[in-house]
């Protein structure tokens, strides 16, 4: 991979949508299908970087003006082989050598970022 990064994430936001990265390359990776699709409350995605897809589900619950919990839940883990848990993927170690927490963390930054670049006012 080199130097080339994930420009650009894409969630085409219907039932059946996919998710995808795009690199700087050009080269795009699928990342899953939508399965649900119920704003602002939910949403649920194959996850198919696994190898055999897992699901992962985020729901979204207003706290106050100000702040929303999210529940991020990735479940279907039981489907897959010691060897697919184990291998590379996008963070070294694999899943069972912590990749699974890293990247989750990661991916949940960059929104976070996203949210807070979006929607912070300038009458703050």
């Amino acid at each position: 991979m080199g130097t080339d990064r994930v420009r650009a994430v894409t969630f085409e936001r219907v039932l059946g949508g996919r998710v995808f990265e795009t690199w700087d390359d050009g080269t795009v990776r699928d990342w899953g299908t939508v399965l649900e699709w119920s704003p602002p409350e939910r949403f649920a995605m194959t996850w198919n970087i696994t190898g055999t897809p897992t699901e992962v589900e985020l729901r979204f619950t207003l706290e106050a003006d100000d702040r929303t919990r999210v529940d991020l839940e990735h479940r279907g883990w039981e489907k897959l082989t010691e060897a697919q848990l184990s291998e590379a993927c996008a963070l070294p170690g694999g899943y069972l050598g912590g990749s699974f927490s890293a990247g989750w963390t990661r991916i949940l930054t960059c929104f976070i970022d996203f949210v807070e670049s979006t929607f912070t006012t300038s009458a703050d």
